[in-house]
């Protein structure tokens, strides 16, 4: 088995001919930190990065996350929204997801290189037949069972991906299925695609055994000594002291980064609230923010839409904002009052719609 070792070294001197590091934190957004330093931190050899989160819902840098995700169902389930710098589409991991990051400097950088290291350790270690797929993705007996991105840095660039070993494949619908909204978009959509797991096909099979895997193809395409160790990274690394890797890791977590980036969209909701009315809800929502809200309804307390039209315009698209502004609303009128009574039941249905 390779070696594993912890090195705090600030500049991750090289072992051979490449690097190989993996993560000890299942948590996204101090991966994503760890990767970003890794882009930006010369090396002149080949890197692999191998590791894996919490459940998380992944999307595209252009995606739209209420269009391509239930924001309701991530929210109830504490499952994190992540927004990648990349492209690609929108990605459901788990435990069960193991994620490889290939950096290379931009001269001896090769997509094909490294799809080859991904369907050789597949094919070499546990004889599954894996063939690349298009541009981005890997399959086993037609199959998806890998997906890709990339981006390009100053000089340095990475491929990253993820492998299917035993994912919950059953949270895939009920985390990428939003509910049915008339949602026109500018974003990009993910394409649904036939997938299974690695454990599926062969139950012995662990991200443990991947992560060996991809690091022995790894140094084999490179000629590197297969007793190559590899760096463990954690909250006392080095890299996650560097000022460097906190930011990287505040900016991915931020709401405006993951929300606020979103691509501007018109969100038309109707819902008929008992005793209070049919209402038609329209709203512009651009980097995060409603900008524009209509409200057509057939309701008794005109003023108390108006009111709610003008309260909400400005505010965050999401659950908090709405219950927020709503409430404000609610408060101008009587407790108990019809008025009020309608406010809240509007906001509450509102604000479960939009979700998180």
């Amino acid at each position: 088995r390779l070696r594993l070792t912890r090195r705090h070294a600030r500049h991750f001197a090289t072992s051979g001919k490449v690097e190989i590091y993996r993560s000890d934190v299942n948590n996204i957004f101090f991966n994503f930190a760890a990767e970003e330093v890794l882009l930006s931190t010369t090396s002149t050899v080949p890197r692999l990065f191998l590791w894996r989160n919490e459940p998380t819902v992944t999307i595209g840098r252009h995606q739209n996350p209420w269009k391509e995700c239930n924001l309701q169902k991530l929210e109830e389930n504490k499952v994190t929204l992540f927004r990648r710098y990349s492209g690609g589409g929108a990605v459901l991991q788990d435990l069960g997801c193991t994620t490889f990051t290939f950096l290379n400097v931009d001269a001896d950088f090769s997509i094909d290189r490294n799809f080859d290291i991904v369907t050789g350790a597949l094919k070499n270690s546990f004889g599954f037949n894996a063939e690349r797929s298009g541009r981005n993705d890997i399959q086993i007996d037609g199959k998806k069972i890998s997906g890709s991105a990339f981006k390009y840095g100053e000089g340095v660039s990475l491929h990253h991906g993820t492998v299917l070993v035993d994912a919950n494949m059953a949270a895939l619908g009920q985390y990428l299925t939003p509910h049915k909204k008339k949602l026109q978009s500018k974003g990009v959509a993910s394409v649904a695609a036939r997938v299974t797991t690695l454990k599926a096909l062969s139950p012995e099979v662990d991200h443990d055994a991947v992560c060996e895997a991809l690091a022995k193809r790894f140094c084999e395409m490179y000629g590197a000594d297969p007793a190559t160790p590899v760096t463990l990274l954690d909250e006392e690394s080095e890299i996650a002291k560097s000022e460097g890797f906190k930011k990287w890791r505040e900016t991915y977590a931020d709401w405006n980064w993951r929300f606020g980036r979103t691509p501007e969209f018109s969100h038309v909701l109707e819902e008929r609230i008992e005793g209070v009315g049919l209402f038609e809800v329209h709203m512009q929502v651009q980097s995060g923010v409603i900008t524009k809200c209509v409200i057509f309804s057939d309701s008794l307390f005109p003023d108390v839409v108006t009111k709610l039209q003008e309260a909400l315009a400005t505010k965050n698209y999401g659950s908090a904002s709405v219950k927020e502004a709503v409430a404000a609303v609610a408060a101008e009128y009587e407790a108990g009052s019809p008025q009020m009574q309608a406010a809240a039941q509007f906001g509450e249905w509102l604000a479960s719609e939009v979700g998180q």
